[in-house]
């Protein structure tokens, strides 16, 4: 039992450790709102690996190179909503079907990042609300 508090114990002190490298009491990716503290690196991005960022080509690469960067998660899931593409934005022939291509790549990417945004949103309100209220009881995570 006294082992299994010290070990609950060394666990929230490296979690509060990391929080304090992160500068925030409750860290959470931008890109894919990972709220997992031992998952986020305290690095500036320019610093990560090479695997850790991805290109994403909003069209499919025949359709043009135009690209953001994203992490590997937000890449595979973008990847894979292309997938489901009108067969003319996948293999476009005209420039009018290309345009076509980069500008559905543009509206999934900004969904992601909406819904995202829209969560983060939501976990602001709360922090707002707790806030107002004497924050009574843990702060919202």
């Amino acid at each position: 039992m006294e082992e299994d508090y010290e070990k609950t114990q060394r666990r929230a002190r490296r979690r509060e450790g990391k929080r304090q490298d992160l500068g925030s009491h409750a860290p959470r990716c931008l890109s894919c709102g990972c709220l997992e503290v031992e998952a986020l690196l305290s690095i500036p991005a320019s610093a990560l690996p090479d695997w850790f960022l991805e290109q994403h080509h909003l069209p499919k690469r025949p359709a043009g190179n135009f690209t953001v960067i994203v992490c590997r998660n937000c890449h595979a899931v973008l990847t894979d909503r292309q997938e489901d593409w009108d067969h003319r934005l996948l293999a476009p022939e005209t420039p009018l079907e290309r345009l076509a291509a980069l500008l559905q790549g543009a509206v999934d990417w900004l969904l992601q990042l909406a819904r995202k945004m829209t969560d983060l949103a939501v976990l602001l309100q709360q922090c707002v609300r707790w806030l107002l209220g004497g924050m009574i009881g843990p702060p919202p995570v």
